[in-house]
C-alpha cells in the first residue's frame, strides 16, 4: 500500500513512515521490493512485440490519423528530476571520468528516451543518463540506438511513395537526435525555405507530439513524477522503469 501511495500520490518517505509507523528505511527497502518485483514480473508482458506486421499497422494509423506516411513510432526524451546525488551532485564513473546530473535547465535530472507508437503505447525506452549530456550524445548511447541497428529487419520493406520514388519506414524525433536512414527530424531552421519542406516540418511536428502527449499521461498518471524523485540515479531510473511497466496495463 505504501508503494502505490508512494507512486500514485507522491508522497515522500518521511509522510509514509508517518502514516504507516514505520522508519524510514523500512518504507524505502518496501518501495525499492516492489519496484524490482514489477519489473521482474510484468516486463516480459507489458509492451507490445515489435514485429514487421505491427510496424506497418502503426505506419498506416499514423498516416491515417496525421497524413503522414511511413512513420512506425515517435522518438523523444524527457528530463526527469531527480534529488541532487551524492558527491556534489557527480557520479564517479570506474574509468575516472565524472558525469554531472545537473542539466541545462539548472535542475538535476535523469533522462528517459522513448518510443511511442501512434496510440501513445511506449515500444522502447532507456532511462538513467545524466541531464547534463546532450541528446544525441544519450540516443546513441542508449539501448534504443543500439536496437535500431540491429534489428533494420523489423522494418518493412522499402516501396514507393507515389511520385516521391522509394521512402523507408522510420521514426520521427526532434531536431536534437540526428538524422539517420531510420530516424528522421525535420528540416531545421533557415533550411525549411521551400513549401515542400514547411509542409514537411508541419505534418512531421503534428504526428511527432504523440510522444509528448505518452509522457504527459505518463506524468499525470504518477504524481511522483510530478516533483523531483527523492531518489538517486540509479534507483530513480528504476523506479521509471517499473512506472513504464505499470502504465502499459492501466
Amino acid at each position: 500500500l505504501g508503494s502505490f501511495r508512494f507512486v500514485g500520490n507522491g508522497f515522500n518517505f518521511t509522510n509514509l513512515s508517518e502514516e504507516f509507523s514505520c522508519g524510514k528505511a523500512t518504507v524505502s527497502a518496501i518501495v525499492s521490493e516492489v519496484i524490482e518485483a514489477i519489473i521482474e514480473s510484468e516486463t516480459h508482458n507489458a509492451f507490445p512485440p515489435i514485429t514487421r506486421s505491427y510496424l506497418e499497422q502503426v505506419a498506416a494509423k499514423t498516416q491515417e490519423l496525421y497524413d503522414y506516411p511511413r512513420a512506425v513510432g515517435f522518438l523523444d526524451g524527457r528530463h526527469v528530476a531527480i534529488k541532487k546525488p551524492k558527491a556534489l551532485g557527480s557520479l564517479q564513473k570506474p574509468n575516472g571520468g565524472i558525469e554531472e546530473y545537473l542539466n541545462y535547465k539548472n535542475f538535476q535530472s535523469i533522462v528517459l528516451l522513448a518510443i511511442c507508437d501512434a496510440d501513445y503505447r511506449f515500444l522502447l525506452f532507456d532511462v538513467g543518463m545524466p541531464g547534463t549530456l546532450g541528446d544525441s550524445s544519450i540516443f546513441r548511447s542508449s539501448s534504443i540506438y543500439t536496437f535500431l541497428k540491429e534489428c533494420d529487419d523489423l522494418f518493412p520493406e522499402t516501396t514507393d511513395l507515389g511520385s516521391v520514388g522509394p521512402v523507408q519506414y522510420h521514426i520521427l524525433t526532434d531536431d536534437g537526435l540526428g538524422q539517420g536512414a531510420r530516424y528522421v527530424e525535420p528540416f531545421p531552421g533557415r533550411t525549411a525555405d521551400t513549401g515542400s519542406k514547411q509542409r514537411f516540418n508541419k505534418k512531421h511536428g503534428c504526428a511527432r507530439r504523440v510522444i509528448d502527449t505518452a509522457f504527459e499521461f505518463l506524468q499525470r498518471r504518477f504524481a511522483v513524477l510530478q516533483k523531483p524523485l527523492q531518489l538517486e540515479p540509479l534507483r530513480g531510473g528504476r523506479l521509471v522503469t517499473s512506472l513504464l511497466v505499470s502504465a502499459s496495463d492501466l
